[in-house]
């Protein structure tokens, strides 16, 4: 019986073996293991014929290695073949290839914006050391009629106490912005800046949160000092310009009183994505002798919520136990404590939540980021449909190359692998296309979404590993199915040009065109719904004439100057009207304006209600249509403790708008004191009901609200402009205010700004929508182009045969658009539905909404259908107006 040499020792002979000597060793190494296995047994020769191969082997390896069978050429060879073929065919089918590049680069430019943004949107807050363990202590409450509201800030005494019972709590700080804006001068105390972010922290604000200093520093022995600040680079340089900052004084006014701060350090701008971006960082200590007078301590408090307080526990710990440790401070120190609650945020999660009063930053929308993710997933599809649409289109072109590379032995793997790599090509010059792209219209879109990106974003590792991620996947997803497809052809009929693809690729790119123009249909449906929504809110009743109205912030202004300031102000014709009320419109991050009324005619129930406290001009600047009764006027005495209703209010109250008139209103208003809470009652009489009004986002009900005329407790004075020049009326203003208001600043901006501040997440959603459905028209145009040219292009003899039986230029541009007419129907009952569920979901976060009925679904299907058909038509008029006899001699 023969016996074979061991498998791996002969693999190894013929790996290290020159190819010119393989058989003849090969075969004198067989001899000697015969011949051993007879003399010195099985395993004894199996041990030889592993060191006779060693043996062997050590003559040759120096010399070349034995060639794979299957590799008939160099690396370098075929890499230059196969860049040789695929360019040489991107040259061939010059308008595929540009449909396919500028398809593509849009479509990777506008899914890398996107998707940086939604990752900008996501990380926030994310930059300070363990933020994965650091929450926000804030609360819950209920007001005397039940309803429910929640306060992000917290009383200063509770996270305090709270490390004291717990051991799992590492660290606690508190900051707050006590008085914002305050005024801020240096040096000068006539140039006056208005300043927002400055904030007053612990000293243990480092222990939670980062603090980069610029330089040199140690910003948490700074802030042990209480007379040194810290500013941001931003605001260093807006101050003091190109001078040195550090050792440089600032003085901060509020209420009357001045704190004057040395320039300690100079900290680092906060990035974008953080719920809170300081601009000054001072020792709370410092505002002490503010804090604390008339017996109070508002930063050591148990029922003033006046701080924003964050805890910094222990990997794993039990957040139950946390907020059940809370509820027992709640319990043994509060009155209220049956109706407050607390409730722990993740830092990470701060940006995302809404409905919180006092929040230090407008919340995000996780919906707007799944809306936009989704668009950019389905734009890039779109591109990738476009590729293979004309890949597998133009197939019979490449069958005859197929079929030869397949004669000559090519298998199926390296076609496949020759078709992904084309698509891997152009996806990578797509990609350098798209980074150009990126370059130019980054400015544009740090613009319409308020980030900062620069083009250093692009060196990061998130950045890089995303554009790895798109280029495989985009490489693949474009090239698997006309690289699996196109590998598939028989070489015999593909030599023979005897070909039948069949209806399953037509099939295929048919049902690619209808989701093409679905998603087409779906985008534009929600632009135009996106843009009645707002046109819809632009003509609410408080912003109807937003663009005529300049907001100035008051302050802690003498009101009984004002009626100084209105008098000159007036001088000028064009200055139509002047109030003073609240901060309108209100944000759901604005401070609660709900007063306890009680009407004890009517029952002994507490209503809170919203209270607009204004002057007498208010209901005239913003035009409140009144439903009963009069209007508050400064002629009448007793009208300075008079009240207006809205609808809302009467109608909870069970009663007519005329019933209303006359009632007595006790107002209850609560107040913490030493040793307790204080009770001041007031009481008004309802002389008037006006017309339910928008003062609040239109997502939000209107909410029961009485208007009184309490000048002293306004927020904003409000100038009603008509005609005149803009800069000129605005710098009368401000000599105006100068000679009555010399020490505060003229701080304005026009009521318009402010409804964009409201409906910032709308207006950037539905201007990135409406540029987004522009790139999705563009790329569905140039598919639909590109299929026409084909579709064209194989039909050029039908198309010369009936000219010359007759038909006309018309039925010839008929027959090439109709396929094309069938494939947007079918999209469009298809598409349809899908828009309508979708537009429905978003027009619930709405309270009150636009009419929109279905005539614009109609409308829009046109639209694109019209779109559809040019851009078929644009390339099919060509073959119809072609002379048959060149079309038949080309056949």
């Amino acid at each position: 019986m023969k016996h074979t040499p061991p498998a791996l020792a002969k693999r190894l002979l013929r790996w290290f073996c020159h190819v010119e000597f393989i058989e003849e060793i090969e075969g004198d190494l067989y001899e000697l293991f015969q011949q051993r296995m007879e003399k010195e047994g099985h395993f004894k020769a199996r041990l030889h014929y592993y060191r006779d191969v060693l043996d062997a082997t050590n003559l040759y390896r120096s010399q070349p290695r034995k060639k794979n069978p299957h590799q008939t050429l160099p690396l370098r060879d075929r890499l230059k073949h196969f860049f040789t073929i695929a360019i040489r065919n991107m040259i061939r089918s010059r308008s595929s290839t540009a449909i396919n590049l500028c398809g593509l680069a849009v479509s990777l430019a506008s899914f890398l914006f996107i998707a940086l943004y939604i990752v900008d949107e996501t990380t926030y807050d994310t930059f300070h050391p363990d933020a994965a363990n650091t929450y926000r202590i804030s609360y819950s409450f209920k007001s005397f009629d039940g309803k429910e509201g929640r306060d992000s800030r917290a009383a200063g005494l509770w996270s305090v106490t709270l490390k004291e019972m717990m051991p799992e709590v590492k660290h606690v700080t508190r900051f707050s912005r006590f008085g914002w804006p305050g005024n801020v001068w240096t040096g000068n105390p006539d140039n006056v800046y208005v300043e927002q972010q400055f904030f007053w922290v612990d000293s243990t604000f480092t222990d939670i949160f980062s603090l980069p200093l610029v330089g040199n520093g140690d910003a948490g022995q700074v802030l042990r000092n209480p007379q040194e600040v810290i500013v941001s680079e931003t605001t260093a340089r807006r101050y003091f310009g190109d001078k040195d900052p550090i050792g440089q004084s600032i003085t901060y006014a509020r209420d009357g009183m001045n704190f004057s701060f040395t320039v300690g350090a100079v900290m680092k701008d906060f990035p974008s994505n953080t719920h809170f971006k300081p601009d000054f960082i001072v020792n709370s200590v410092a505002l002490n002798p503010l804090w604390k007078r008339n017996d109070e301590d508002r930063i050591n408090s148990w029922r003033d919520s006046f701080s924003y307080s964050f805890i910094n526990v222990e990997p794993g710990t039990d957040l139950n136990k946390v907020s059940k440790t809370l509820q027992q401070i709640f319990d043994k120190n509060l009155e209220f404590a049956k109706t407050t609650h607390p409730i722990l945020i993740p830092l990470h999660d701060v940006h995302f939540t809404t409905g919180f009063l006092f929040e230090l930053d407008t919340p995000g929308d996780k919906t707007h980021l799944y809306i936009f993710g989704s668009i950019g997933l389905l734009i890039l599809a779109m591109a990738c449909i476009n590729y293979m649409n004309l890949a597998t289109a133009r197939s019979i072109r490449r069958s005859k190359e197929v079929g030869l590379r397949k004669t000559l032995g090519v298998s199926k793997a390296m076609l496949v692998t020759q078709f992904l790599g084309e698509s891997f090509l152009m996806t990578g010059i797509a990609m350098v296309l798209a980074m150009i792209l990126f370059a130019v219209f980054l400015s544009t879109f740090n613009m319409l979404t308020l980030k900062n990106f620069d083009l250093l974003v692009v060196g990061q590792n998130k950045t890089l590993y995303l554009l790895l991620v798109l280029f495989v996947t985009v490489g693949i997803l474009a090239g698997s199915y006309p690289a699996f497809y196109l590998s598939g052809f028989r070489p015999v009929e593909s030599l023979k040009g005897t070909l039948v693809t069949g209806r399953g690729p037509e099939n295929f790119r048919k049902v690619l065109v209808i989701l093409q123009i679905c998603i087409t249909l779906v985008l534009l449906t929600g632009t135009y719904v996106i843009q009645r929504q707002l046109a819809f809110i632009d003509h609410t009743r408080l912003s109807e004439h937003k663009d005529e109205v300049v907001t100035v912030r008051l302050g802690k202004i003498t009101a009984d100057k004002m009626a100084a300031y209105k008098q000159l102000a007036k001088q000028d014709p064009h200055v139509k009207e002047i109030s003073t009320g609240p901060h309108l419109p209100r944000r759901e991050t604005f401070s609660n304006l709900q007063r306890s009324m009680k009407f004890d005619a009517l029952s002994q129930t507490i209503y809170s209600w919203d209270q607009l406290d204004g002057d007498f001009d208010f209901s005239n600047l913003f035009g409140l249509e009144l439903v009963a009764g009069r209007g508050l006027s400064a002629d009448n005495p007793a009208d300075s403790s008079s009240i207006l209703l809205n609808e809302k209010a009467v109608k909870e109250l069970g009663i007519t708008p005329e019933k209303a008139l006359g009632l007595e209103a006790e107002e209850v208003t609560f107040f913490e004191r030493q040793g307790g809470m204080g009770r001041l009652v007031t009481r008004h009489k309802v002389i008037g009901v006006v017309k339910d009004f928008n003062y609040a986002s239109v997502r939000l009900p209107i909410a029961p609200a009485a208007i009184g005329a309490k000048s002293a407790a306004s927020e904003m004075m409000y100038v009603k402009l008509e005609g005149g020049n803009i800069p000129e009326l605005i710098e009368h203003l401000i000599q105006a205010w100068k000679q009555v208001y010399p020490a505060t600043p003229f701080q304005y901006w026009f009521m318009d700004e402010e409804f964009g501040r409201l409906y910032q997440t709308e207006r950037q959603m539905g201007q990135i929508i409406t540029y987004l459905s522009a790139v999705a028209i563009l790329i569905a145009c140039l598919g639909l182009f590109g299929l026409a040219s084909f579709t064209a292009e194989q039909k050029v003899k039908e198309i010369g045969i009936r000219k010359v039986m007759g038909a006309s230029t018309g039925q010839i541009l008929f027959l090439l658009t109709s396929r094309y007419i069938k494939l947007a129907a079918i999209a469009f009952l298809i598409g349809i539905p899908i828009a309508f569920i979708s537009i429905h979901f978003w027009m619930e976060t709405f309270v009150y909404k636009a009419a929109l009925g279905l005539g614009f679904y109609v409308v829009i299907s046109l639209i694109i259908m019209a779109i559809v058909i040019a851009t078929v038509a644009l390339e099919s008029l060509r073959a119809a107006r072609a002379n048959p006899s060149d079309s038949m001699r080309h056949e």
